[in-house]
């Protein structure tokens, strides 16, 4: 299971690094919100972009680099704030940054669409969905749930007549 939360750990990083660097690389391919110019260090880009882009970027690393089932669970929960963190932090924008809360995200219907998932909300949505697979997986697996086999099923070893097999005495063919 920790090769699984690994290789979960290194998507949520590459995302979480493109989370972090579009609003400053994007501009250069045409790829921009709002209009503002490559590799130019705002608060909005900084508070909405850049943190939560390192925070999800250092939850994959930990998950990745994570020895033990604590460590991953850390990484995936770190993962998960920076997911989170991109999906409602231009909500809650306003708050602080005395705005109105509305942000140019491009100029056609089709733009602000393809801007918002590709800014926030779909990366933030991609992070916290495998973030919070991974805490899941780390979870069960501490908890000693395994998957499930046909003779650890309830059930499985209880036949029609409803006389357990565990109970019997083992049959030897001569």
């Amino acid at each position: 299971m920790s090769s699984k939360i690994q290789k979960l750990g290194i998507v949520v990083a590459i995302v979480g690094l493109w989370g972090a660097a579009v609003p400053y690389a994007g501009p250069v391919f045409g790829y921009d919100m709002g209009g503002g110019s490559a590799w130019t260090w705002t608060e909005s880009r900084f508070t909405l972009h850049l943190l939560p882009g390192l925070l999800a970027v250092l939850g994959g690393m930990t998950m990745m680099m994570g020895s033990g089932r604590g460590r991953m669970r850390v990484g995936a929960a770190l993962g998960a704030l920076g997911g989170a963190w991109f999906i409602v932090g231009p909500v809650f924008r306003p708050a602080w940054a005395n705005s109105d809360g509305m942000m140019m995200m491009g100029n056609g219907v089709w733009d602000q669409i393809f801007t918002s998932l590709g800014y926030h909300s779909g990366t933030g949505v991609v992070i916290l969905a495998l973030s919070a697979f991974a805490l899941g997986v780390s979870t069960d697996v501490e908890a000693g749930d395994s998957p499930r086999t046909e003779s650890t099923q309830p059930g499985a070893d209880v036949r029609i007549d409803g006389n357990s097999t565990r109970d019997q005495e083992p049959v030897t063919v001569a």
